[in-house]
């Protein structure tokens, strides 16, 4: 059987297979958008203060996103292997426990953090980037650990961020080098360098 991971096409060009057809990434972008918002907004206002931070919601917030564009894969793990770049995320069938050990992690990082703001930044920086490692979904992982950190943010009382990254852009050269420092070094320095400087700088 052959396993060799699929490369993950990143660029802008790509194409998605939808239930309205085949569209390029901006056309899909364009459909979640508003699912997208609406779900941001459910978290603003406490919708889901009361579930666990663990596999459950962030594939609810998956599905949420997706479900009336990509139904197949929305709030699934992924099937397959994958390689995004230089990147090879753990076999899809180790999603489930990654996925699993990582949330646990998140939630014992929190507990230890307690009111240092720098350790809970530095939690945030490894949900963020331990979970884009994992890769969990077939597609569209950036938009869920996005909203599953914005969830993240609202329960520890940090202010409202953007927290998406506009490509081709000085800033999201130094994002992906930091998520590839995780990657390649287990290192949360360089993310949590880009929280500070460029999530919360914008905040000034």
């Amino acid at each position: 059987m052959d396993v060799t991971p699929e490369p993950v096409d990143t660029s802008s060009t790509r194409q998605f297979d939808t239930l309205f057809g085949e569209k390029s990434y901006a056309e899909v972008s364009d459909l979640i958008a508003e699912p997208l918002r609406e779900l941001l907004d459910d978290v603003a206002s406490g919708r889901f203060a009361e579930d666990d931070l663990n596999v459950d919601l962030i594939r609810v917030f998956h599905l949420r996103i997706l479900k009336d564009v990509m139904p197949d894969i929305a709030g699934r793990w992924r099937k397959k292997a994958v390689r995004v770049g230089s990147h090879y995320p753990p076999e899809h069938f180790h999603v489930d426990r990654e996925m699993r050990e990582l949330l646990d992690t998140f939630g014992a990082r929190l507990l230890y953090s307690e009111e240092d703001i720098a350790l809970q930044l530095e939690a945030l920086a490894y949900l963020e980037a331990h979970t884009l490692h994992v890769h969990p979904f077939e597609d569209f992982n950036g938009r869920a650990v996005r909203v599953m950190v914005a969830e993240a943010m609202r329960r520890l009382d940090f202010p409202v961020l953007e927290l998406s990254v506009e490509r081709d852009t000085p800033e999201h050269l130094s994002y992906v080098n930091a998520l590839r420092a995780w990657d390649n070094h287990k290192s949360l320095v360089p993310l949590c360098d880009f929280w500070r400087d460029v999530r919360f700088g914008a905040l000034s």
